[in-house]
């Protein structure tokens, strides 16, 4: 069993297509079928199931996808710090980021890269967390600024940043401004900018809602994008909600908890466990940490 066959065998595991899996190895279709042949012979056992054009994993199949996941990322992991070691590991980051963490994303890039000029940082943004685990699993980024997941798969690291609840974002001349915690009902009664359906952070603002019988916010504005959202807030025509410590760096904008609210979101660094930690991806998490006042 070689180590490009089980990265073969993952491709096709993970995208379910024998074409696709195919471009994404570089290799023809004839000679991905002959790898996963020659690996079914070897485990004795069929490791996909073929009915008519759809692929499915065997039992063998999710056997060998949770070992050959590890071993690939400790391979990884022992090149990665081997050139480290030499000097000569590659000074790109991919992250991932679900969009309403962007503004604090950005704001610890700023940091970053002023200790780090010469990284190259790929930025990913998804919707969903789990859009975002998926990129993690089938290695298209190296660690992920999200929420923690409901199910947090055993191939995942989580290290927490933060446990915020949800609160009103308002700008200090706001009407809203003048409480110190902000009843439910009134919201609604205010206009407001926020995350469109699908985004994580609108789901659990929207469940808050319909667990307290308030009729639900309808949003004049709806964007995809937190920065923007923030600096609209700051124009003090809209209100938004977010998780408290999001805003922290943004001095004219007021953080009021929402109340009788217990409605929280978990912020945290995903990685794949056992993956390698480079100085630079260690020293950006450090980053994160201070951020949040979490060591």
């Amino acid at each position: 069993m070689e180590l490009t066959q089980l990265k073969y065998f993952m491709t096709l595991y993970d995208t379910l297509n024998f074409t696709e899996a195919a471009r994404q190895s570089f290799i023809t279709q004839s000679s991905l079928s002959l790898s996963i042949r020659h690996l079914e012979t070897e485990i004795g056992e069929p490791l996909f199931s073929r009915i008519g054009k759809r692929t499915f994993p065997t039992e063998a199949g999710d056997c060998l996808a949770r070992h050959a996941r590890r071993v690939l990322a400790e391979a990884n992991s022992a090149v990665c710090e081997l050139k480290e070691l030499h000097g000569a590991l590659d000074s790109k980051m991919r992250i991932g980021v679900v969009y309403s963490l962007c503004d604090v994303l950005n704001d610890s890039m700023l940091k970053f890269t002023a200790f780090y000029p010469e990284t190259r940082i790929s930025v990913v943004e998804r919707n969903s967390v789990l859009d975002i685990v998926s990129l993690l699993l089938n290695g298209k980024a190296d660690f992920a600024l999200t929420y923690r997941p409901e199910n947090l798969q055993p191939q995942l690291e989580c290290v927490p940043l933060f446990d915020a609840p949800l609160c009103v974002i308002v700008h200090s001349d706001h009407p809203l401004a003048r409480f110190h915690a902000v009843p439910l009902d009134v919201l609604p009664n205010y206009p407001v900018v926020t995350f469109p359906h699908g985004i994580h952070t609108r789901e659990v603002i929207d469940q808050m809602f319909q667990n307290n019988a308030v009729n639900p916010l309808q949003p004049n504005i709806e964007v995809s994008d937190a920065g923007l959202i923030l600096r609209m807030v700051e124009t003090g025509h809209w209100f938004t909600i977010l998780a408290g410590g999001v805003v922290s760096m943004r001095q004219t904008l007021r953080t009021i908890p929402i109340e009788g609210q217990t409605e929280k979101l978990q912020g945290c660094l995903l990685r794949v466990r056992g993956g390698y930690l480079s100085q630079r991806q260690s020293a950006f998490f450090n980053l994160l940490r201070g951020r949040f006042s979490l060591a």
